[in-house]
């Protein structure tokens, strides 16, 4: 009978080349492979998530990673029963994942502005029910360099490294789960300097800015500051 090895839920923090994490509700066998063979075309290795972090590199073949995950060849029955499998480990998880995601939202309140506060751990909350942890982590520190006044470079460049060098373009369309968009979504929505920096982050990468969405909240984080001020 197949099995999913490595099952446990291992939260980490780390550079990681095109990673897919299987452990959120969105994640499941048939994405990854369908990723794996994307990355493949394009030369690119992918980091797969389960338990431990397995790295999967251009010698692999399908046939190879489902043997790596059950111990059987590929078929398409086997894929769905895998699928059906990685739910019930998905559901056992999710206690650690909500310890996980209590402290690094906590943090995350001392780089925004409190009438964000509501807004923030809803969000967090929603990325721990769906294990993006790791991502979560990873903005948690470009909030941090952003709020202590990092030079945009430097903080472009740093997110540059988490990402391995990869950027919006190097994902399939519609695969909202890369880094750099975690990242950008996680800035925007909630750094005080949010979207003067967004809109340099899609100056270096040569991408036109959602301008009419990054005016918004800059309305908004003007007003929260002036309130802020006013306040102490």
């Amino acid at each position: 009978m197949a099995k999913i090895v490595n099952p446990q839920l291992v939260i980490s923090s780390a550079k990681r080349c095109n990673e897919f994490d299987c452990r959120k509700d969105s994640g499941t066998i048939t994405k990854f492979l369908f990723l794996f063979n994307y990355m493949k075309k394009r030369n690119q290795n992918v980091y797969f998530v389960l338990g431990n972090d397995i790295f999967y590199t251009l010698l692999d073949d399908v046939n190879s990673i489902c043997k790596d995950l059950s111990g059987e060849s590929y078929s398409q029955d086997l894929v769905a029963f895998l699928d059906d499998k990685w739910d019930e480990v998905k559901k056992n998880n999710k206690k650690l994942a909500m310890k996980e995601y209590k402290k690094i939202s906590k943090e995350g309140l001392d780089y925004i502005y409190p009438q964000r506060k509501k807004e923030w751990l809803q969000f967090t909350r929603g990325f721990a029910e769906d294990f993006y942890l790791w991502s979560l982590s990873d903005s948690l520190e470009v909030l941090a360099q952003l709020d202590r006044g990092e030079d945009f470079e430097l903080v472009f460049d740093f997110i540059i490294w988490l990402c391995d060098g990869r950027t919006f373009m190097d994902y399939p369309a519609g695969y909202y789960e890369q880094p750099m968009n975690i990242i950008f979504t996680v800035v925007k929505q909630f750094s005080k300097r949010g979207p003067e920096f967004c809109r340099y982050l899609f100056e270096r990468l040569g991408i036109t800015p959602p301008e009419g969405e990054l005016t918004e909240i800059e309305e908004e984080n003007k007003k929260f500051k002036a309130e802020f001020t006013k306040s102490i």
